[in-house]
């Protein structure tokens, strides 16, 4: 290792004395905790069993001996390609962009581990009234207290500490061997000493500025990063609640609490959150909850691939016709007619006095037109109709499929255009073993109309589709957006060919697999290429 490592390896599975599967079994162990380097195998023989063994073991291509070697360097640079943009996007993705300082994510992973198996203090620290600062004096004055803070921390923070922004103006530190109280008293007063003498030449007035924070000591109280970030933020709230500027520390644990008499069981609890009788019309509520709901379904489609529509009504009520009063009795008998009308599932919230915005969960495309006819001939029913101009736009909810800090522990998507579901019923139950879901599309078209709302991890393609040739279809593709340019797709080829693999693979092909179609062999190649491919 200290001689560097390469970024690729071309490995001939037969070697003297120890062949390519056992190096490679023998490189992963050597590079264990580590970023695991690219293999591609080489080999002249034809044993189909050899070629599973090296996708299983987690090879990145098998490439038969003799190969041309224009195929062979265009993989090759594909291979390093994708490597490199991926260490790039990796620690892009880990750092916050103002700051400079780690993100929410990069910094909750490393406080984390740190909580796991180090001692010292959790921090969390927030910077007092800078909501003001915002309001009073712009974003850009808030962008340059941020920035001057960060700068701060990063100048006082010693080698071995962890520090990141994980909100607007909330900061998370672990002060890695801290032994005592007192050191960090000392160093959150270097911090707060020399950030307000500094805001101060910034902004002047009489904005309360400072530096609030709250600590817990590791592993006194514990190590779950969860309950040990509860308690810092607890005391946080204390410093918020007597003043701010100032640090609190988490009092010593007591020991374990006795159990009380006001202590309830799981079945109390869930009789208390349930509802007394179910609900017979839509829920309507107010605009926060409706977005922690809205956000909540979100998640739930995209973890459980569910698909729901969005409905904005607006009521035209010229002002000149109607009082305060009849706009309000108007809205309100609106309101009802829709909650009536919908199902008990379906969600919605009023987004001004003429605005109704409806969350429908489960309500697929061939049905949303007629969803929104009956909710209008309801309407029409009333005695409200004539009077007041109804408009309204509809649309599938806004699903990312994963793009996010937690998207490697979600499905990942395979889109499979023009390949029979024949072909895939083998390899199906394997891609799902690898948490790998499989949406099936009738050819090139299909495939086009549902990009324009998914992003697949990877795309498999037919070569010779019905409604047009694989050549047509990647083209096309590229020639869009970088939402479709951006895709990453492998070709299903009949024939031997090196003058059409170079075609497919300068197109931007990531890879070419061969019929007859190998269930296993296809399974492991796509699950081998998933992790390379999903990247924040």
């Amino acid at each position: 290792r200290e001689k560097g490592t390469p970024d690729l390896i071309l490995l001939d599975i037969n070697l003297p004395g120890m062949d390519g599967f056992e190096t490679l079994k023998k490189l992963r162990e050597f590079e264990a905790g580590k970023r695991e380097t690219p293999v591609i195998f080489l080999t002249s023989e034809e044993d189909l069993s050899s070629e599973v063994t090296g996708l299983q073991l987690g090879a990145m291509d098998y490439l038969r001996k003799p190969f041309s070697p224009e195929v062979l360097i265009e993989r090759v640079h594909r291979v390093l390609r994708m490597q490199g943009e991926m260490e790039r996007l990796e620690k892009a993705a880990s750092i916050d962009k103002m700051t400079g300082l780690l993100n929410k994510e990069a910094s909750e992973e490393k406080v984390r581990d740190m909580c796991d198996t180090e001692s010292g203090f959790l921090c969390i620290l927030d910077l007092d009234s800078f909501k003001l600062v915002n309001d009073l004096y712009g974003h850009e004055m808030g962008d340059k207290v941020l920035i001057l803070f960060s700068s701060i921390l990063k100048k006082q923070r010693r080698h071995d500490d962890i520090c990141g922004r994980i909100g607007g103006d909330e900061f998370i530190l672990f002060l890695r061997n801290m032994k005592s109280e007192h050191e960090l008293n000392q160093f959150y007063s270097r911090i707060s000493e020399v950030y307000l003498s500094k805001v101060s030449r910034m902004i002047s007035g009489k904005i309360p500025l400072g530096v609030s924070a709250g600590a817990v000591a590791v592993p006194d109280h514990g190590r779950n990063y969860e309950e040990l970030f509860r308690i810092a933020d607890g005391a946080l709230y204390l410093v918020k609640q007597n003043g701010k500027n100032g640090l609190s520390i988490a009092e010593p644990q007591s020991g374990s609490h006795e159990n009380t008499n006001n202590e309830l069981n799981l079945e109390a609890i869930t009789s208390i959150l349930e509802e007394r009788s179910a609900p017979t019309s839509a829920m309507w509520m107010g605009t926060e909850a409706f977005t922690n709901i809205y956000q909540y379904m979100i998640r739930y489609m995209e973890r459980y691939h569910g698909m729901a529509y969005r409905t904005l009504f607006t009521l035209r009520m010229p002002a000149e016709d109607y009082s305060d009063a009849e706009r309000t009795e108007v809205m309100t008998h609106f309101r009802k007619v829709m909650q009536s009308s919908l199902r008990y599932s379906d969600v919605m919230v009023e987004i001004s006095d003429n605005q109704l915005f409806l969350l429908l969960p489960e309500t697929k495309d061939y049905n949303i037109d007629r969803v929104i006819s009956r909710l209008l001939e309801r309407w029409e029913q009333s005695g409200y109709s004539d009077r007041v101009m109804i408009t309204y736009e509809s649309g599938q909810v806004h699903l990312n499929h994963g793009v996010g800090p937690n998207r490697n522990h979600m499905p990942a998507q395979l889109a499979v255009a023009g390949v029979g579901p024949a072909d895939m019923e083998k390899a199906e139950p394997l891609l799902s073993e690898a948490n790998i879901h499989i949406k099936m599309l009738d050819g090139g078209a299909a495939l086009l109309e549902y990009l324009k709302f998914y992003k697949p991890d990877l795309v498999l393609v037919e070569q010779r589709m019905p409604d047009m040739d694989g050549f047509e279809l990647l083209a096309q593709m590229r020639e869009r957006s970088d939402d479709y340019r951006n895709v990453p797709l492998i070709v299903l080829a009949s024939e031997e060919s090196p003058e059409k693999d170079r075609q497919w693979l300068e197109l931007g092909a990531i890879e070419i697999i061969r019929r007859p179609i190998v269930p296993v062999d296809l399974a492991l190649r796509i699950r081998n290429l998933i992790p390379y491919l999903r990247i924040t």
